[in-house]
């Protein structure tokens, strides 16, 4: 039961991404994508769901020739640090193409896409708002990024967890640890370093220009722990002591937690300082078990002796601690990127990475497992030798290097909740009816289902078969009971590769609205009632 236990937290610990981050997608916008407007609006608001870094992000409005109409400066919406704006010119009847370009102010990421709208044009001029909001690109990770991160992410966790190690399981300073730390700091240098290459390739700018925007603050501020990481390394090399294991063990846990506030954690808009706790927490917990297990192997090196018996034995408690926090924190953050979706997981690349996580943890839970259950009591008793020991570990640290290197790749994915919350916005409204004998059944589709206009769309099936059924007229009749100011409307709709379609502003107030769709065959015609909430 205990192993099975430990399995099945082993699972949530891939689930939770070590320092997963996101990207500025556009999650609402003013005016919507697709909108006709009868006069032209003053400004442009969009709703990114990062704050964008403004100094380095971009936002055109182009005319439907092309033609850039000259909006103005980006601006942040007083206390609203996702919501941006840009002012418009007076600009006559047309379609309106909104380009943007943005750089997320917290992960640093680029992102890019467009939407249009309308001032005084038919439904026909304006493009039809896309499933995807804002057919958003986004960059994929390079191999620069990746191995950045790789490196970054073993160094934070050697010198946190072998701080820590030296502290509660050798209780002093041994010369092959300290050793250790100095290659670990010249890691996380190294990949901080290249996390910063790749940073500055993708958004295309000179370095000055990046460290002097807001984004380059943070990037700085990363920097600055890192070095004093070094220097506590520095102290631990030339007066070996549990002061300056202490030093170090708060050194790189600072270095952890400007980390955690520089990841998705930090863009939270709710309950941000907890949710950036959590991911400190996890990443610490993830120090202490792999940057620790290192530790341990080089501090027992060597001839088996009492004390390195003892040693084990406490690392393994302390570890068992680590993997609990690893759990907790990792079930949250999971929740917090993927939701309750088992579909999110082979839909996304970013669920697919969670998924290769948690094969590896598979894997690295059943080598750790052995250790504790096994091979430590076996330690204990005399029956095994500390060999063994550094071979099976051996294998957990190659694992462990695994799941650093695919949670790389998974920094630069953006969370399939992300994706989510962008979509919502445009992703339209559906209802179904059938008839009361149930013969006919219709899906009805308003897109992007808001006030205003929409595009509509209705399959007529066959209610057991599911088969498309013929018509000669589809027309749809609306009325919204809690305005008796408003009266009904009707809109014929066309056939078009069996699907009934047709545009119109028919939905033009917020509210629940009530539609009857009249369905006229050869022989009768029959109406089908159903509820549309805008």
């Amino acid at each position: 039961m205990r192993r099975a236990l430990v399995l099945a937290v082993g699972l949530w610990v891939l689930s939770g991404a070590s320092a997963a981050s996101a990207h500025a997608l556009l999650r609402d916008s003013t005016p919507k994508d697709g909108t006709i407007l009868d006069s032209a609006p003053s400004e442009v608001v969009i709703d990114f769901t990062e704050p964008p870094d403004l100094g380095l992000s971009e936002i055109t409005i182009l005319d439907g020739d092309g033609e850039d109409v000259g909006a103005g400066e980006i601006e942040e919406l007083s206390g609203e640090g996702n919501r941006v704006r840009v002012t418009l010119p007076d600009v006559g009847d047309g379609v309106y193409t909104v380009s943007w370009r943005v750089l997320s102010r917290v992960d640093g990421h680029v992102t890019a896409g467009s939407f249009s709208f309308g001032v005084g044009v038919e439904p026909s001029a304006l493009p039809a708002p896309g499933a995807d909001p804002g057919g958003v690109l986004t960059q994929r990770p390079t191999p620069l990024s990746v191995a950045g991160r790789w490196a970054f992410y073993w160094g934070l966790a050697l010198l946190f967890g072998g701080a820590i190690a030296g502290l509660a399981v050798f209780r002093k300073p041994v010369p092959a640890t300290t050793r250790l730390s100095l290659i670990a700091w010249a890691a996380a240098l190294v990949g901080l370093v290249g996390m910063f290459l790749a940073e500055r390739s993708s958004v295309g700018v000179s370095i000055g220009a990046l460290l002097s925007s807001e984004r380059g603050t943070i990037l700085i501020a990363r920097t600055t722990v890192v070095v004093v990481a070094g220097l506590a390394v520095l102290y631990l090399l030339v007066r070996p002591s549990r002061a300056a294991l202490v030093v170090l063990a708060v050194a790189s846990a600072a270095a952890m937690a400007v980390h955690a506030y520089a990841g998705h954690a930090g863009a939270a808009e709710s309950w941000r300082w907890l949710k950036v706790g959590v991911q400190w927490v996890h990443i610490g917990a993830v120090g202490v078990w792999i940057g620790g297990l290192v530790w341990l192997l080089a501090g027992t090196w060597g001839r088996n002796s009492r004390e390195k018996g003892r040693a084990v034995g406490r690392f393994s408690f302390i570890a068992g601690i680590a993997l609990g926090a690893v759990a907790v924190t990792g079930a949250i953050r999971a929740f917090n990127e993927i939701g309750f979706s088992p579909g999110r997981l082979f839909d996304t690349g970013y669920g697919l990475s969670v998924v290769g996580k948690v094969v590896l943890a598979v894997g690295l839970i059943a080598v750790g497992a052995y250790n504790r259950y096994r091979l430590v009591p076996a330690l204990k008793s005399g029956k095994a030798r500390l060999g063994t020991l550094r071979r099976t570990a051996g294998s957990e640290i190659a694992l462990a290097a695994g799941i650093f290197g695919v949670t790389g790749i998974m920094a630069g994915l953006a969370p399939p909740t992300q994706y989510g919350a962008a979509a919502a916005e445009q992703a339209g409204v559906t209802a179904t009816g059938s008839d009361f004998a149930e013969t006919t059944r219709i899906e009805l589709t308003a897109t992007p289902g808001t006030a205003g206009p929409n595009t509509f769309q209705v399959r007529v099936e066959d209610f057991d078969s599911g088969d498309p059924l013929d018509a000669r007229q589809v027309t749809l009749r609306f009325s919204i009971p809690e305005r008796s100011d408003i009266g009904t409307s009707e809109l014929p709709l066309r056939l078009e590769d069996e699907v009934w379609v047709g545009q119109g502003t028919n939905l033009s107030v917020g509210g629940t609205w009530e539609v009857a769709v009249l369905v006229e065959q050869t022989a009768d015609s029959i109406q089908i009632p159903v509820e549309l909430e805008t």
